[in-house]
């Protein structure tokens, strides 16, 4: 008689590993991709309260006159930022050049990058008492504010 030399994993211990592999995959990726999402979700968060000190940071400057209105500036996930302003005077061509000395010459490339916001707007008057709002548009159409 020869004694044979196993050394392997027989087919059904192989199918049984897979099988648990699967089992785990199944129940950790949800919560694995919500993980990124909330991670993502901060981000973009984290760039609206970036642009947000910002303008103050121009708005507390004695060096850069910002004139006087209101700014609107749009993130959304498909464009580059915009700025836009209403009021005799409003120059957004002005803060847009004051927030690329303040971020960085490629601010204006960020984008949204989580699917729970359609849009965020930084929403700012520069009056007699400067506010500073920020508008999170949801992805299903509802609005938060901060």
């Amino acid at each position: 008689m020869s004694k044979k030399n196993n050394f392997g994993f027989s087919l059904v211990e192989l199918i049984i590993v897979i099988t648990i592999m699967a089992v785990l995959i199944s129940v950790l990726a949800p919560q694995y991709l919500k993980y990124v999402e909330k991670s993502r979700v901060v981000q973009d968060e984290e760039l609206a309260d970036e642009i947000r000190r910002s303008c103050e940071t121009i708005l507390s400057d004695e060096d850069e006159k910002l004139e006087q209105g209101q700014y609107t500036i749009t993130i959304t996930p498909n464009a580059d930022i915009a700025v836009s302003g209403t009021g005799v005077g409003c120059n957004p061509a002005h803060l847009d050049a004051c927030l690329k000395q303040v971020l960085g010459v490629n601010y204006a490339k960020n984008r949204l990058v989580s699917k729970s916001y359609s849009q965020i707007q930084v929403v700012f008057s520069n009056t007699t008492r400067p506010t500073c709002n920020i508008t999170y548009v949801n992805a299903g159409n509802s609005t938060g504010s901060s």
